[in-house]
């Protein structure tokens, strides 16, 4: 038994090291040394052994947590004195922005006959007009249009001519903010492994989660295949995003308690045989 045990730790530190790899070089360059990092691990720990214990109906005491972590009393007891087990909260909600450029990509009524986001005036007398006011009130009532609008001019996502606002970018990836781009990171990166570590877990993988791989490719090979899967990969997740907000406009009329949510993600990565881990 203890071998197996042994056999199965060593098999998830292999995998994890993999995983962690990226994620440790782009702490080194970002100058995030091992003590910020092991304090920053230590807390997620704690927190996320408070959670499974209340899961299980269990008191999250120091000793439990301690056995649970692995982490010394010492530090758990400062945890639980200085840090309310019921405040977790590790998601991270949409910005307006996102809403809007989403809404705008995805929504027919926005678009022209290529089925690219139309650019659109900033407001307009009749109330029927599609207008970048419209829209952004349609997706962001609490927001005013004029300030989704400013953060979007500060992505350097749209462009505004003459009262005419276009969309630069049709991704929603913010080209020069750091702050915004770690947002994404975060969600898109957490949100993945959240489905991965539930599959793994699970006898039969409730979550889509597949990948094709191949090699032998030049430059050339690659660049076509990536114009390939922006084309597809772009049609897909509008296609997706469409079909949500119209059941969850349906939800709304029928069933308020409805507050399950998805995320989709498609990536392209690639690189040089030799600089595989």
């Amino acid at each position: 038994m203890k071998k197996n045990a042994e056999s199965r730790n060593s098999i998830v530190s292999n995998a994890v090291s993999k995983v962690l790899r990226p994620l440790v070089r782009l702490l080194i360059n970002l100058g995030i040394d091992f003590k910020d990092f092991s304090e920053s691990s230590k807390r997620i720990y704690l927190e996320e052994s408070a959670r499974i214990l209340k899961e299980n109906d269990k008191e999250a005491t120091s000793s439990a947590l301690s056995m649970v972590s692995g982490i010394h009393r010492k530090d758990t007891s400062l945890f639980l004195k200085n840090s309310p087990v019921e405040s977790f909260d590790l998601s991270l909600g949409a910005s307006a922005a996102m809403a809007v450029v989403s809404e705008w990509i995805t929504n027919p009524a926005y678009q022209d006959q290529y089925k690219k986001p139309c650019p659109l005036i900033y407001s307009h007398s009749d109330a029927e007009e599609k207008t970048f006011t419209t829209l952004s009130t349609k997706v962001v009532k609490d927001i005013r249009a004029k300030t989704v609008l400013e953060e979007l001019l500060r992505l350097d996502l749209v462009q505004l001519k003459d009262e005419v606002i276009s969309l630069k970018h049709e991704a929603f990836v913010p080209q020069t903010d750091f702050n915004e781009k770690m947002v994404f990171f975060s969600k898109n990166i957490s949100e993945h492994i959240q489905a991965a570590a539930t599959n793994v877990q699970s006898e039969e993988p409730p979550h889509f989660e597949r990948s094709a791989f191949h090699d032998g490719l030049n430059d050339e090979d690659i660049k076509q295949i990536d114009a390939f899967v922006r084309e597809k990969g772009m049609n897909l997740l509008k296609e997706a995003y469409r079909m949500a907000e119209e059941l969850s406009e349906k939800n709304k009329q029928r069933d308020k308690s409805k507050t399950g949510h998805i995320t989709l993600g498609i990536f392209l990565n690639h690189s040089k045989k030799d600089e595989e881990k």
